[in-house]
């Protein structure tokens, strides 16, 4: 089993995987965050400088767009984020080959997992993959979050995700929008437990078709 749990910052990507892993037992967990820093040294901001920014400000990194604006445009903020995803893309990929050729399940998070990647995942016969789209509907409750995980943890630095909050709400509204179109399971963070449970639902679902 594949697990594929998608979100933008602040939504709690990392506590409901480790706490999936947890209650499941899959031994295996792998953050796109943690790719896109291994990728970082390896290609230097000089050759590819979208890798080297948040995904909610790579638009600053694109040709020909200026590092400050007033307002920034929904599609140069997809556009930004799509060229960071899509570089993403191959480290994610070699992540999830290596789990199918060792018939381990694993648990894949972050804002770089996108329809894309679980279609192309989906063509493997062993694999069941299960794609899962984090959201919180609210925008106080998602700044509280932030602010929450600034204060457990002072090196992720709240005050520049709050700086950035506007790009962050539009590119979840982006996110669950794309999930939508193409009919995948959006679970909404409003408590642990039953976030768990919906997801355990969503699992038996999928096993139930498949078998």
């Amino acid at each position: 089993i594949i697990f594929l749990i998608g979100v933008t910052a602040g939504c709690g990507k990392s506590t409901i995987a480790t706490m999936l892993a947890n209650r499941l037992d899959i031994v295996r967990t792998q953050s796109t965050d943690m790719l896109r820093e291994v990728m970082r040294i390896m290609m230097p901001e000089q050759l590819v400088p979208v890798l080297h920014v948040s995904s909610f400000t790579a638009w600053t990194a694109l040709p020909g767009n200026p590092e400050v604006m007033d307002d920034v445009s929904d599609t140069m903020l997809v556009n930004g984020y799509r060229s960071q995803a899509d570089l993403l893309a191959v480290a994610i990929e070699a992540v999830t080959q290596r789990a199918l050729r060792e018939r381990v399940s694993l648990i894949l998070e972050g804002v770089h997992i996108h329809s894309a990647i679980e279609e192309k995942l989906s063509k493997h016969d062993d694999a069941i993959v299960i794609p899962i789209m984090l959201g919180v509907l609210k925008r106080k409750q998602l700044q509280q979050r932030i602010r929450g995980r600034g204060a457990n943890v002072p090196e992720r630095r709240a005050s520049r995700y709050l700086k950035h909050f506007d790009e962050i709400w539009r590119l979840q509204s982006y996110l669950l929008s794309e999930a939508d179109r193409a009919n995948k399971p959006i679970v909404i963070n409003n408590d642990r437990d039953k976030v768990f449970r919906e997801i355990m639902r969503i699992t038996i679902e999928t096993l139930a078709e498949d078998f």
